[in-house]
Formats: structure tokens, sequence, C-alpha cells
């Protein structure tokens, strides 16, 4: 059965509307068995660097441990990929459990004309146009 962990920054940090929120998403999200790495994204915004904050959380619904080593995440508005960054995240995501996360886009990784439109994350090898 999926379960829901707040990594410990989280934990501390976290509002409690927020929570409730991320609860509720969490409740909500209907994951297949495939892939083993899913997004249920929550909100999206834009920093005064101008990178790209999508907070969603992340499903391992797989029966082993992931850890994110410098991997390519998409952002896909529609058919376009608005934004993509390879990143490492500080802990891993455990079996069978859903971990909220905020993925921070630098301005360079995000697409000339993004207009904010709500897209999605995707996890996927084949589209990286970097290797």
């Amino acid at each position: 059965m999926q379960k829901l962990l707040f990594e410990e920054a989280w934990e501390r940090t976290i509002s409690e509307a927020d929570r409730l929120l991320i609860k509720e998403a969490f409740q909500q999200a209907v994951l297949s068995d495939l892939p083993a790495i899913q997004f249920s994204r929550l909100w999206q915004a834009t920093n005064y660097k101008d990178e790209l904050l999508i907070t969603a959380i992340i499903h391992n619904v797989s029966g082993n441990s992931f850890s994110f080593t410098n991997q390519t995440i998409y952002y896909r508005a529609g058919e376009e990929i608005a934004a993509y960054h390879k990143f490492t995240l500080p802990v891993a995501v455990k079996a069978k459990t859903s971990m909220p996360w905020t993925f921070i886009f630098p301005k360079e990784s995000i697409a000339a004309g993004f207009s904010q439109d709500i897209g999605k994350l995707e996890f996927k090898q084949s589209y990286d146009p970097i290797d």
C-alpha cells in the first residue's frame, strides 16, 4: 500500500494548509503499476530569479527505493517540453512511498515563449536532448 512521507525539512517547515492540500492530493491520486515513478503536480510558481518552481508529489510505486541522481525531469505543457533539467535529490524515495518535492528549473532550462500553462512532470530518459 502506498504511503505519504514528508522529508525532514518539509516536516518542519510546511504550513498546515499546504499539508492538508498535499494529503488530499495524495488520497485522490490515481496510480498505476507503471511507470515506477509518477508525479502528481500540485502547483507552480516563478521566483525572483525567473526560475520555474513546480511542486509535485513523487510517487514511487515500485518495491524498491529510488534515488534521483542526475536524473532529467521534464515539464510538459501540452505537447511541448516547457522545461527540463537534471536533478539530484538529497533523499531516496522509499518503495511504495509518495513524497512532496519542489523542482526548481533554472531560467536557462525553460523554453522561450513558455506562458505558464499548467503542465505535468515526466521522467523519461528517451526525451533527453542533452545526452
